[in-house]
């Protein structure tokens, strides 16, 4: 199956049809990314021919009443897929593999029951974070990092960081998340880049 996608510099999109003149949408604007500070993103293929993955990337602006030497960031770079979906093709967002190559020590923490888990953070870490958790009987989870909560509401099926919010539903009865915690950010991404 052939699909064109829209990408707006804000985080929406639309999938569709380009018969070469006119590009067809399948449905309605569509949102993978949720935050605040997300916009006039560039997208690229590594290669002349179009083969091999689609990747983007977004200037990340800062809140006026953050003092800093510099204004904004480039997020993470994350990889473009389509995904069947029972609502239709959805776009995923998910951080390039070869963010790996910045890991210098992994900790694993493996649990059947976790009431709370605490790990030191230096001023200066950065962190790739991921989580796989089965909520059963839990209303929610959640961690800090850099004093910000990002929290997983089990009755609202969403995930919440600062001020966003983004609606993620399970997969078979559990969620995963990617958190890239960076100097001056923190980047969530949902279920394989269902969100963002």
């Amino acid at each position: 199956q052939m699909r064109w996608v829209v990408v707006n510099g804000n985080g929406t999109y639309m999938v569709g049809d380009f018969d070469g003149k006119r590009f067809i949408p399948e449905d309605g604007l569509r949102r993978v990314e949720h935050g605040r500070n997300f916009y006039a993103t560039q997208t690229w293929k590594h290669t002349r021919s179009g083969a091999g993955p689609v990747i983007q990337t977004a200037l990340m602006g800062y809140s006026r009443r953050v003092l800093r030497t510099w204004e904004g960031q480039m997020a993470f770079p994350c990889e473009l897929t389509l995904h069947d979906s029972v609502d239709g093709i959805r776009m995923h967002r998910r951080p390039i593999a070869a963010i790996e190559s910045l890991h210098k020590k992994t900790r694993r923490l493996v649990s059947d029951s976790v009431d709370s888990a605490e790990l030191a953070l230096g001023e200066g870490s950065t962190l790739d974070i991921r989580l796989i958790v089965e909520p059963k009987t839990a209303d929610s989870f959640g961690i800090i990092a850099r004093g910000q909560k990002i929290t997983y509401s089990v009755p609202d099926k969403a995930v919440r960081c600062l001020e966003a919010s983004a609606p993620l539903a399970p997969i078979d009865g559990r969620i995963q998340l990617q958190i890239l915690v960076d100097r001056a950010s923190i980047e969530v991404f949902g279920n394989d880049g269902r969100i963002s």
